[in-house]
């Protein structure tokens, strides 16, 4: 599904998701976690660890890390890749 706006509306989108975010009492995103969390949704899957340390010019234990907080806040869900068991 594609969505065509201004980039003015783009502005006032995002500015409307980081209000409510502050607002909100969860916990803070860093602009790292952002990053992955967008990484993940508007690029086709699979999303590895390694795949998401090259999209974003990161060393591996810098997503693992992430991801790991990113998991306690239930943000995102980390499942072994059956075909490859090295792959997470």
């Amino acid at each position: 599904m594609s969505i065509s706006m201004r980039p003015s509306q783009a502005l006032r989108l995002w500015q409307q998701v980081v209000l409510s975010q502050v607002r909100d009492d969860a916990p803070d995103l860093t602009m790292r976690q952002t990053a992955i969390l967008f990484t993940i949704y508007l690029d086709p899957p699979p999303h590895t660890v390694r795949g998401l340390a090259a999209r974003l010019n990161v060393t591996k234990p810098v997503i693992t890390r992430a991801l790991d907080t990113m998991g306690a806040m239930k943000l995102v869900s980390r499942h072994r890749d059956d075909l490859d068991k090295r792959n997470v």
